[in-house]
């Protein structure tokens, strides 16, 4: 959801989360601001708000009435001076952990089979062609 979107589109977008006929909801700032759902479980800020304020607002949107609900934010190491502004005003710690990179990824691979039919008048051939089996990494 945008805020380039008519009020009829956002209505409908809504009536499909609210009906549950819609899991995510991804919107930008401007969009999300007066919505109101209340069996949101997760906010996922793709940035650090400048502003502290904006933070609570955005997971304000989680967790209303009693409920419990998770707020994760991806913050680049240059924005972890926007969370400490965000934990003094509202006097919470914020767990910071590190996401996992490609590198930690475990590498799985198959077999891979790849058929090529002959268009002669001999017997049908296949090639197959597996791929390497060793673990690559980018």
């Amino acid at each position: 959801m945008h805020g380039g979107m008519s009020q009829e589109e956002r209505d409908r977008v809504m009536k499909k989360l609210r009906s549950g006929s819609v899991d995510l909801l991804v919107a930008t700032d401007v969009a999300a601001r007066g919505l109101d759902i209340s069996h949101l479980t997760h906010v996922v800020n793709y940035e650090v708000p400048s502003e502290p304020k904006s933070y609570v607002h955005r997971i304000g949107r989680v967790g209303r009435a009693g409920r419990e609900g998770v707020a994760i934010t991806l913050a680049e190491p240059r924005e972890h001076r926007l969370l400490k502004n965000i934990e003094r005003l509202t006097r919470q710690k914020i767990k910071v952990e590190s996401l996992p990179t490609v590198a930690a990824w475990p590498i799985f691979t198959a077999p891979m089979a790849m058929s090529k039919r002959s268009n002669s008048s001999e017997s049908d051939s296949t090639t197959t062609r597996n791929c390497s089996s060793s673990p690559s990494r980018m």
